[in-house]
C-alpha cells in the first residue's frame, strides 16, 4: 500500500508533489524481494519483517505431544525493523527484536 501511495503522489501535477514525496514512507512488507528492495532503492525509509509463526507453532505442538504439558495460550513474537542503515550495511538478520506482539492459541 505504501508503494501505491508513493505512485499516486508521483502522479500529482501540482506544486505539492515534492512535499508529499519528501515524506518518509514506511512499509510493513519486509520480505527480501519486496520491502527490503524498496528500502535499498530509497522508496521506503524503513519496513518491518514479521517472522512466520509456523515453525514455532509446530515446535509447541511437538512439545505438547511428547510431554503432555499444556503450552502457553499466548506466545510473543517480535517484528523486526529493517531500516535503511541496516539494509545498506547488509545487516538484515532477523535476530534483532522489535516491538513484540502475541500469538494466541485457543
Amino acid at each position: 500500500m505504501t508503494i501505491g501511495a508513493r505512485r499516486a503522489f508521483r502522479e500529482l501535477t501540482c506544486a505539492e508533489q515534492d512535499h508529499w514525496l519528501d515524506l518518509p514512507f514506511l512499509g510493513c512488507d519486509g520480505r527480501p524481494n519486496a520491502g527490503q528492495v524498496w528500502v535499498r532503492k530509497g522508496l521506503l525509509r524503513a519496513t518491518v519483517v514479521s517472522p512466520p509463526y509456523t515453525g514455532q507453532a509446530i515446535e509447541m505442538l511437538v512439545n505438547w505431544l511428547r510431554s503432555g504439558l499444556i503450552q502457553p495460550v499466548n506466545h510473543l513474537r517480535c517484528p523486526v525493523p529493517i531500516l535503511v542503515s541496516r539494509v545498506l550495511s547488509g545487516n538484515t538478520s532477523l535476530k534483532h527484536a522489535g516491538v513484540c506482539h502475541s500469538m494466541q492459541f485457543k
